[in-house]
């Protein structure tokens, strides 16, 4: 069964504020009383973490967010496709946490939207 993809139709998640980074520091660090310090890699996978935010967003795009969040992402515990926008390269991650939704304007319904997703190990198609 080939995974959810996460949806392309959504605006292009602001600039300001976009990270990708490793989840965690792969390296055990160990210093010795003369200021040296023994490193081991403890893990042969990191895998990526991203955090953005949509800044501006109808009404209609955090609801079809939140849809896919909802449905095809089973909440987070279902691997979606997800192409990265800075490099357009497709990893297959999982929601971190619940996409957060803040009324920007009361008057015209647009949102800020928090969206954290980390990288599945493992192979999917």
């Amino acid at each position: 069964m080939a995974q959810p993809v996460y949806p392309v139709t959504l605006p292009l998640p602001d600039v300001e504020g976009f990270s990708r980074q490793p989840a965690f520091e792969p390296v055990l660090r160990s210093p010795y009383e003369d200021g040296n310090e023994l490193v081991m890699r403890t893990h042969t996978f990191v895998p990526l973490v991203w955090s953005f935010q949509y800044r501006d967003m109808s009404t209609t795009d955090r609801d079809a967010l939140m849809a896919f969040w909802e449905g095809p992402a089973n909440c987070g515990a279902v691997v979606v496709k997800f192409t990265d926008p800075t490099n357009s390269t497709a990893y297959f991650v999982r929601f971190a946490s619940m996409p957060e939704c803040s009324l920007e304007t009361s008057q015209q319904q647009r949102w800020r939207v928090m969206v954290r997703l980390k990288q599945a190990p493992g192979s999917y198609t």
